[in-house]
């Protein structure tokens, strides 16, 4: 079958979402006759995650010599194209596109399919940034989850606290024009093909490892530690006996939602050290003060706080596992991101708790292993672990994590594509046929084709 033309109806809020550059009418004209795709949409704007499913039908038994694509809504339409991108091939001459006749239902196994991208160890262009989009788009992945800052550098450019970037400067940022452009779906310079497809979560910390650059920019935020009853000029976690640590974390938290209208925000949490709160007397007499027994319970203390900043702003939170893990108190609706240790017994213990758990602990890309890693990256089953059916509803997905600790421009997207294909295809696909195996059966026939 030679495809011609392919009709799109223009939607208001979507029209733009598809790929820029060429006519939103006709996307593709090859060979000598005409075939025109047809969409059927239920709904222009549908609210929530994009969990619709899509129907695509070339030249079925029931559609001679015409193809349709339908779904619910936009996300299902953007998927199925995606498919159908997928399925055209090069003819025996070389000259046209062709596609065989099929007929496909398709729908995501996994709410949450998402790619953590850390741009503050190493600083990224905003090209580099659009093609990992891009390659989002292409494996139908739908969750962002950009690690804007770290220990080593503070490259968002806060409006309301200045000092963050100017007093850590790395001579890149993050502005909130080139942040608001790929919200907004703005053709330049961060819109991808798909526009605002993608939910982005800034990641805030609480460990001396990943808040040193916001010290310095803010003062009395870090806590002072202390050594022979004296500050030694060093600091730790942020300091939870202050006032003035809550009003700043709403003030930025208040700056960045209105930069990222998203349901989340990753609250971090991870390799917190109590250390320097140990040794500093101030913690000390805030903890007696009010009856708070220990130091995790004062990291309960802190991130309560912190969680019901982030609900006063109507979004929900996120939490590396070491939250839970250390018994902090936090509510049901907050979601735990799991990411080390045995990852069956800790998405057993998260769920039983009724809590919604995402998984990235089998999925670290910085983790590179010689002769091709990818399959194992199959073998890792979100669901695989002792609990009732109702606990694993409440695994909702997971992410591909790409730390920057070592790449950058030069070699980012090569460590994280086709790698993170893997993990994109168990988010999407049925559990019985996402194997290694069958994928690479596909690999071998691609390539010897």
């Amino acid at each position: 079958m030679d495809l011609a033309s392919i009709a799109l109806v223009k939607g208001k809020c979507w029209a733009t979402m598809f790929i820029r550059g060429l006519d939103p009418v006709v996307l593709l004209v090859v060979g000598g006759d005409v075939y025109v795709m047809g969409l059927v949409i239920i709904s222009l704007c549908p609210d929530g995650w994009d969990l619709f499913s899509d129907e695509l039908k070339v030249n079925s038994s029931d559609q001679e010599k015409a193809a349709i694509l339908s779904s619910e809504s936009i996300w299902g339409i953007l998927r199925g194209l995606e498919t159908f991108s997928q399925l055209l091939h090069i003819d025996q001459s070389g000259s046209a596109l062709r596609v065989n006749s099929t007929a496909i239902k398709d729908f995501p196994r996994f709410l949450h399919r998402g790619l953590m991208l850390d741009t503050s160890r190493h600083y990224l262009p905003v090209p580099v940034i659009r093609e990992m989009l891009d390659g989002m788009e292409m494996n139908k992945m739908n969750v962002f989850h950009w690690h804007i800052v770290d220990s080593q550098s503070f490259p968002f450019k806060s409006k309301v606290f200045p000092n963050l970037r100017n007093k850590y400067k790395t001579g890149f940022w993050f502005g909130t024009k080139i942040i608001q452009s790929r919200i907004e779906g703005d053709p330049s310079p961060m819109a991808g093909p798909s526009g605002g497809s993608y939910a982005v979560i800034l990641q805030q910390e609480g460990g001396r490892r990943h808040t040193l650059s916001w010290g310095q920019g803010q003062a009395n935020l870090l806590t002072p530690c202390y050594s022979s009853d004296k500050a030694d000029g060093t600091f730790g976690p942020i300091n939870p006996a202050l006032d003035s640590t809550y009003t700043f974390i709403e003030k930025l938290f208040e700056e960045v939602t209105g930069l990222f209208p998203d349901k989340y925000i990753h609250l971090g949490g991870d390799e917190v050290s109590f250390d320097c709160w140990r040794s500093n007397p101030i913690i000390t007499t805030f903890m007696s003060d009010n009856d708070i027994d220990s130091y995790a319970d004062l990291e309960q203390y802190y991130m309560q706080r912190v969680v019901n900043i982030t609900s006063y702003l109507n979004a929900s939170s996120l939490v590396w596992q070491e939250v839970f893990d250390n018994g902090v108190s936090i509510p049901e609706s907050t979601v735990v991101h799991v990411w080390t240790g045995d990852q069956e017994s800790e998405l057993s213990e998260v769920t039983g708790a009724g809590h919604t758990a995402l998984l990235s602990a089998c999925w670290y890309l910085d983790s590179l292993q010689n002769g091709g890693d990818w399959t194992k990256f199959y073998k890792c089953e979100p669901t695989q672990f002792s609990g009732t059916q109702e606990q694993k509803q409440l695994v909702i997905g997971g992410e591909a994590c790409m730390w920057g600790e070592v790449v950058d421009e030069s070699n980012v997207v090569a460590r994280v594509w086709p790698r993170a294909s893997a993990t994109a295809e168990k988010l999407w696909s049925s559990a019985d046929a996402d194997t290694e195996d069958g994928a690479s059966q596909r690999l071998e026939s691609t390539t010897a084709a």
